[in-house]
C-alpha cells in the first residue's frame, strides 16, 4: 500500500495535506509526508517491529494517523485501528487477541490507554503521538518512546522490500452484540481511494482554495465516520 503515497509523491510533490484540530491547522506536501512515512517505518523496524507485527493506533483524526496508515503496512506490519468506541474491557480483548507488539497512542488518550496496559503483557512498548517533549508528558505507561524523537532519529532511506506475498495490511474492530468486537483483515489498498472529494478536514488543493480533480486519498478509520486526517 506504500505504493500509493509513493505515487503521490512523484506525481502530486507540491500538493498539500492539510490537518485540522482545533485551532490548529498543519499543512504538508505529499512529498513531506512520504518522507515522515519512510522515517516512521525505520523508527519502528529500529525499536524492535517486524514483518507481520500488529502495531495498534490509539489516535484522533490526525496528520499521524495518516502516517500510520501508510508506515506500519509499509515495512510488513499490520496496522490495527484500536476502536475509541470500544470499552477497556473491549479493548484489552482486542489487542491480546491479536497479539498486538506496539500501540501508538495519542497524548490525549493516555488514561485510557493506562487503563488497558495491565491485562496487556504482550505489548513491548507505547509511543506517544505528541508534539511536546516526552519529560513533560505524565504517564504511567512502560516502555514509552516519542513519536517525534523517533522520527527525528530516524533516517528516511528505504531499507529493503518484506517478501510475504498478499501480506494483511490492516485490521478494523467494532462492537458486537452480542459477544466480542468483531474484527476483519484487509489485504487490499482499494478501500484507500475515493475518486471525488470525501468530507474529511484533508483537502486537496490546487491554487488557493479548490478541491483537486485527481482522487483524494482517503485512509477509513474504524474508530470515527471520518477518515483519519
Amino acid at each position: 500500500m506504500i505504493n500509493i503515497l509513493r505515487q503521490a509523491s512523484k506525481s502530486y510533490g507540491r500538493q498539500e495535506i492539510v490537518s485540522i484540530r482545533g485551532a490548529q491547522r498543519l499543512r504538508f506536501a505529499y512529498r513531506d509526508s512520504y518522507r515522515r512515512v519512510r522515517k516512521l517505518g525505520n523508527a519502528l523496524k529500529a525499536i524492535g517491529a517486524e514483518v507481520g507485527d500488529r502495531i495498534g493506533v490509539l489516535d484522533w483524526n490526525t496528520h499521524r494517523h495518516f502516517e500510520c496508515y501508510f508506515g506500519i503496512p509499509g515495512i510488513g506490519s499490520v496496522l490495527l485501528l484500536l476502536n475509541l468506541r470500544l470499552s477497556p474491557v473491549d479493548l484489552v480483548y482486542v489487542i491480546n487477541h491479536a497479539e498486538t507488539k506496539y500501540v501508538l497512542v495519542d497524548e490525549t488518550l493516555l488514561p485510557l490507554a493506562e487503563a488497558v496496559a495491565g491485562q496487556c503483557p504482550g505489548v513491548k512498548g507505547y509511543i506517544v503521538l505528541t508534539d511536546r517533549d516526552l519529560a513533560d508528558v505524565k504517564t504511567k505507561l512502560s516502555p514509552v518512546y516519542s513519536y517525534e524523537r523517533l522520527l527525528a532519529d530516524a533516517c528516511d532511506g528505504s531499507r529493503g522490500r518484506y517478501s510475504m506475498k498478499n501480506p494483511p495490511t490492516a485490521r478494523a474492530t467494532r462492537p458486537a452484540r452480542p459477544g466480542v468486537p468483531k474484527g476483519c483483515i484487509t489485504r487490499t489498498a482499494m478501500s484507500t481511494f475515493t475518486p471525488w472529494p470525501s468530507d474529511s478536514t484533508l483537502k486537496c488543493l490546487t491554487g488557493t482554495a479548490s478541491i483537486s480533480s485527481f482522487p483524494c486519498f482517503t485512509p477509513w478509520d474504524g474508530a470515527c465516520r471520518m477518515p483519519p486526517f
